[in-house]
């Protein structure tokens, strides 16, 4: 995992644990404009479990449609 997956891992978890869903969304548009992510499933699981456990699983369940697809 390289160190740009890591901080963003990082932070994702934060924001599940604080619950900041705002953060979060930022967080998530810094991955997909930067494209951090790629093809690694372990950030998008962080990422599903940081939408449900801030209240937002319609996010969740998007998100995983689109890995799915």
């Amino acid at each position: 995992m390289s160190k740009e997956h890591f901080n963003v891992v990082s932070f994702l978890k934060a924001c599940a644990w604080w619950k900041d869903l705002c953060e979060g969304s930022r967080i998530h548009a810094y991955i997909v404009r930067k494209r951090v992510a790629g093809k690694s499933s372990y950030v998008a699981t962080v990422l599903i479990s940081m939408y449900v456990k801030c209240g937002a699983p319609l996010k969740a369940q998007k998100l995983l449609g689109k890995l799915s697809s």
